[in-house]
């Protein structure tokens, strides 16, 4: 009996498993990793940027955070437009009730 079709239809089955189950695995968690980082980066970013330029000017202050993205090797695409606007709502969210809260104590 000669085992080498069933070896090769074996090694055959495992790289299907491997290239199907296994890559498309470690491919999400490097790119959820990354996101991750990428998130982290835009919050910094937006406070910095906030704190820089003060208040008004909202697209030149998104056109430096996306600068300071591009700066940092990042790749600017519409889910972190995206991102940048819900850092920003969120940095809003935060200084309105920081401030409503201010104006109570008085």
């Amino acid at each position: 009996m000669d085992y080498t079709e069933i070896i090769v239809s074996a090694i055959g089955l495992c790289t299907l498993i491997v290239t199907a189950i296994v890559v498309p695995f470690i491919k999400s968690k490097i790119d959820d990793s990354k996101l991750a980082k990428n998130v982290s980066l835009v919050y910094q970013y937006v406070k910095a940027v906030e704190q820089l330029c003060g208040a008004g000017g909202g697209a030149e202050k998104k056109a430096k955070v996306i600068q300071m993205l591009k700066n940092a090797g990042v790749i600017v695409d519409e889910n972190l437009e995206t991102i940048i606007e819900a850092a920003v709502y969120s940095l809003n969210e935060i200084v309105s009730a920081a401030t409503t809260t201010s104006d109570k104590g008085e």
